[in-house]
């Protein structure tokens, strides 16, 4: 009766040993499964984080492309009448400059006593900017020479961005003929004369009023290629009496778009002997 007991309080013994053991395993894989769920849950949170980060990014980049198109973006050279200083607040630019030159024409005597030496407030040349909505602005520039005695319209336009490879313009236009008529103002030039080939040949500030597109497209990676496309009015290269304002001396000067005013300067579009006062 006493083996009896010893053996039934073994195997009560060894009973208890195995449910301790059991039960020391079962914590631990619960402590396992508990530390890999976690590990899961982190990732999960790593790459939710990630995730949100890629998309802010590119929603970033987007708008910056947006903006970049509607605002400030308009592509290709066409956007170079926007490169001028200026003050610039909330959805408006407004800017200009003034040059005031000294001339000493060659002569006899010196600066003092030639009659040849003068000042000139040769330009002032008022711009504004202004955005209309976040894709149309309208820019205008006018140019008031020698103290008021010439007054032009530089140019006056509205542009409405559709995407960055292309870009609707109206208005009096600069014409992209040669850099330098897009670039003209004085305070990106190295000085207020303009280069002899646009005061005798091409006019500095070429301009017509018509209507086209620009902007940029990139063929490959590692090119660009920006256009301007414009249908204007012609050269007015005819006065009334059929005589040729392109001249030797003046070049295309005196056949652009100057005034709208009856009269002499009145743009024909090269119909000579034509006369508005006669137009029912």
């Amino acid at each position: 009766m006493k083996c009896t007991r010893n053996s039934f309080a073994i195997v009560i013994l060894n009973g208890l040993l195995l449910l301790g053991f059991a039960s020391m395993a079962s914590a631990e894989n619960e402590q396992e499964m508990s530390i890999e769920e976690r590990i899961k849950a982190l990732e999960r949170v790593s790459e939710e984080f990630v995730a949100h980060e890629e998309e802010e990014q590119h929603l970033k980049e987007q708008r910056e492309r947006e903006a970049d198109a509607a605002s400030s973006g308009y592509s290709g050279s066409g956007s170079l009448i926007y490169a001028r200083p200026g003050y610039s607040r909330s959805r408006a630019v407004i800017g200009g400059y003034i040059d005031l030159e000294y001339t000493n024409l060659a002569g006899p005597t010196n600066a003092i006593r030639n009659s040849n030496s003068t000042f000139d407030q040769h330009r002032f040349v008022p711009f504004i900017y202004a955005d209309v909505t976040e894709r149309t602005r309208v820019a205008a520039e006018l140019e008031i020479e020698h103290g008021g005695d010439d007054i032009d319209i530089e140019f006056a336009v509205i542009d409405h961005a559709f995407a960055e490879w292309f870009n609707l313009r109206a208005g009096v236009v600069l014409l992209p003929v040669g850099k330098f008529n897009l670039i003209h103002d004085s305070p990106i030039n190295d000085l207020t004369a303009r280069p002899e080939v646009n005061l005798r040949v091409i006019p500095g500030v070429l301009r017509e009023p018509g209507i086209g597109f620009y902007g940029t497209v990139f063929p490959t990676k590692l090119s660009k290629l920006d256009y301007e496309f414009y249908v204007t009015t012609g050269m007015n290269g005819f006065s009334e009496d059929d005589t040729s304002r392109i001249t030797n001396a003046a070049g295309l000067r005196d056949s652009r778009w100057n005034k709208t005013d009856i009269g002499s300067n009145f743009d024909n579009n090269n119909q000579g002997g034509w006369n508005p006062q006669q137009q029912g």
